[in-house]
């Protein structure tokens, strides 16, 4: 992602602090609708105002992908300072990121503890899809946006071994509360782009026989991908697919507690004998 210098101009020293707290909000703006990370600093170099901030693409500068409070809290940045910033790209990492998504087959809704992308993503090619471009509303984006920072939370605590199972039970079950606010979304974006959107099951958790085999967890059905490589290591190759459910995943990872394995594992609700 491509790192810029944000050059907001001189600011007398009585202004300083009005200025930086609306700089702050207009940043988070963009974090918000999907243009930028959200590890952004602002900088006050005697009276320059400036910002470093990872955009999430080139093209996500332009006014054009702005949402209209990004628009509206620009404007009162430039009314504090009176002159409109420069961009300058300083830097940043090689990410595989694309704006073209209407070739693939399928996408995918994924995040991480470590994620620092914006948890779209290809599904032929793995790639990231920032937010930005997609054409759905800002109201979607903000959401999107908390859903990405919820589960990153999760993930933290599941890593860091507090409310582990706790937190496992959000990632690992497609009826959590964040698994089905992660679908609706799958569902919504499916809607709005036409293309199918796979919501990604975290399983850590497996049994040591039938690991391979096992049901897919939103109805029960065969989902296993019997095309994969097993040779094939990339995260975006499933071992199981729901074309039903719309839900992706993979073998597990540990075998050192089969009492765990049962979450996010198919049940057959159970129904009520009424006469």
């Amino acid at each position: 992602m491509p790192l810029y210098q944000i050059n907001f101009g001189e600011v007398s020293k009585e202004k300083q602090e009005e200025a930086e707290d609306k700089i702050n909000v207009y940043l988070c703006t963009l974090t918000r609708n999907g243009q930028a990370r959200d590890d952004y600093h602002v900088v006050v170099s005697g009276n320059q105002m400036m910002a470093y901030i990872h955009m999430n693409g080139r093209d996500a500068i332009q006014r054009q992908y702005h949402s209209k409070y990004g628009l509206s809290e620009l404007g009162q940045v430039v009314d504090i300072i009176g002159q409109e910033p420069t961009w300058s790209e300083v830097g940043g990492e090689n990410k595989d990121i694309t704006t073209a998504y209407s070739d693939a087959s399928h996408l995918f809704l994924f995040t991480h503890l470590g994620d620092a992308s914006w948890g779209l993503f290809h599904g032929d090619s793995g790639f990231g899809i920032p937010l930005y471009c997609l054409p759905v509303s800002e109201y979607f984006k903000e959401r999107f946006y908390f859903w990405v920072r919820n589960y990153q939370r999760l993930d933290a605590l599941f890593m860091n071994g507090y409310l582990e199972i706790q937190c496992y039970k959000e990632l690992a079950s497609p009826e959590s509360m964040l698994s089905k606010e992660g679908r609706s979304l799958c569902a919504e974006l499916s809607k709005a782009l036409n293309i199918p959107v796979y919501y990604y099951l975290l399983r850590y958790w497996g049994r040591r026989e039938g690991e391979a085999v096992r049901l897919c967890p939103g109805c029960g059905e065969t989902w296993q991908q019997s095309q994969r490589n097993e040779n094939d290591e990339l995260f975006h190759h499933f071992h199981f697919k729901c074309d039903h459910c719309f839900l992706v995943s993979h073998i597990a990872s540990a075998y050192d507690d089969e009492r765990h394995a049962r979450i996010g594992e198919w049940r057959e609700k159970k129904t009520e004998n009424r006469k």
